[in-house]
């Protein structure tokens, strides 16, 4: 079932994203995440990239607050300057979210084999460990520290210096939030290129209304920055 947050509920959420000094950040790969048995991987990552990871999540989060927000919709597309968001409770998400959210994860070493289609996620809390939100990116093997079949170079500045392992590719356009059973996104297919179709809402437009769930609203962050109001045009 797919329903829409309070849209101010919403903005809090990305609001507690834009400062990345506040923030601490994890990454992690998952494999065969539209599986039964997924496997995520915690991937070490050093504070350098860390503070770039950040630095772009933030960037991405004061875009999407800034942005006009509209519940999803079936067959809609959003301008340059809207987001979407509703509420996913079931699916593979809603499944994936709990295994991510896990305390302790597999570590990832060289040898690991993924799919064609897996799943890149960035786990961003506050500093003192409060879990914010997640963003979801698609993965590929060639993007992975997988062994090369080649002898790699990179110049340093002084010298060219070895690469005994392809370098992870990250891509800038971070398109998906998640924050509990909420999704908030760019545009329908950002979700549905990673997971598959978003229930029909045009079906569930005609049952009874569902409140948030006890997760979304309890663990808000309470002290960010207020929602913006608009008017259309």
């Amino acid at each position: 079932m797919t329903q829409s947050p309070n849209e101010s509920d919403v903005r809090v959420r990305l609001a507690a994203l834009v400062d990345a000094s506040a923030l601490s950040v994890d990454l992690l790969l998952v494999d065969a995440h539209r599986s039964d048995a997924p496997i995520v991987y915690d991937v070490p990552i050093s504070a350098e990239l860390a503070g770039q990871l950040l630095a772009q999540v933030a960037e991405t989060a004061s875009v999407a607050l800034d942005a006009e927000l509209r519940p999803v919709q079936p067959g809609f597309t959003p301008g340059p300057a809207q987001w979407v968001h509703a509420q996913i409770v079931d699916g593979p998400l809603a499944d994936l979210e709990p295994l991510v959210r896990a305390p302790t994860h597999q570590q990832y070493d060289r040898d690991a084999e993924f799919g064609r289609r897996s799943l890149m996620v960035l786990r961003v809390r506050s500093r003192d460990g409060a879990e914010l939100g997640r963003l979801y990116q698609g993965f590929s093997p060639e993007k992975a520290l997988a062994h090369s079949k080649r002898i790699l170079a990179l110049w340093n500045g002084e010298q060219f210096a070895s690469l005994d392992a392809e370098p992870l590719v990250i891509d800038r356009a971070l398109r998906l939030f998640a924050f509990d059973d909420v999704a908030v996104m760019k545009s329908n297919s950002a979700y549905e290129s990673l997971f598959g179709a978003l229930p029909d809402l045009r079906v569930q437009a005609a049952a009874p209304s569902r409140p948030p769930s006890a997760n979304w609203t309890s663990s808000a962050p309470t002290s960010c920055r207020p929602p913006v109001n608009r008017t259309s045009t």
